[in-house]
């Protein structure tokens, strides 16, 4: 099944892309990730000089993991994390992430690998890693992964390790569904975040890789 799926891969979304550059250029945007393992994930938007529409822009996004998440392996979060990363960067940005090439410091080998790689032995990081490149070549995006050893990738770290803060909170499912039912149906959650929000469309005070905006 894994190979017919690779076969399907091939005949649908290659014609999108003529393949990887044999001189890569200079990326035109820099990113760090990193996924804590019992807290979240996060993803660090570096300064770079060269493309004009990239400019002087830094930026952070971080997301709490669900409680049902957190015994995922480390390297599905690690590689997910890239590409939930930069959707969330894309709601802070809009029209950034188009037409561009990405690096991405990473402290993760199996990550790395199956990202450059597009693919692997093992279906379920395939899977990710196919489906990060179908959203990047969609778009016109090249991202090529490297190494960050994990004492050096700090703020991606900080990101990910991020616990919430006081405005980390909402009401109950039996007040709230009270309150829909007498002055709704409300269309948008403002503010929520990934892991509270109690309608399927919110906003998020940091970039979220599932709010709206």
């Amino acid at each position: 099944d894994s190979h017919r799926q690779e076969l399907l891969w091939l005949i649908h979304d290659l014609r999108l892309w003529n393949g990887k550059e044999i001189l890569p250029l200079p990326p035109d945007l820099e990113v760090a990730t990193d996924a804590a393992k019992t807290i979240g994930g996060g993803l660090v938007l570096f300064p770079h000089v060269g493309a004009d529409q990239a400019t002087a822009l830094s930026e952070e996004v971080r997301w709490r993991w669900h409680h049902w998440e957190l015994d995922i392996n480390v390297n599905v979060k690690e590689t997910a994390t890239v590409e939930m990363g930069l959707r969330a960067l894309d709601r802070v940005f809009l029209d950034l992430i188009y037409d561009v090439r990405i690096l991405c410091n990473i402290d993760n080998m199996t990550g790395l690998s199956y990202i450059n790689k597009q693919g692997g032995p093992f279906p379920h990081l395939s899977r990710i890693a196919e489906r990060l490149w179908r959203w990047c070549l969609s778009r016109g995006v090249l991202i090529f992964c490297r190494h960050l050893a994990g004492v050096l990738n700090t703020r991606a770290d900080r990101a990910s390790r991020h616990r919430g803060d006081r405005s980390e909170w909402r009401l109950k499912r039996k007040p709230f569904n009270a309150i829909e039912a007498q002055f709704g149906p409300h269309s948008v959650d403002l503010m929520a975040s990934r892991t509270n929000h109690l309608l399927g469309r919110y906003f998020s005070r940091w970039g979220d890789p599932s709010a709206a905006a």
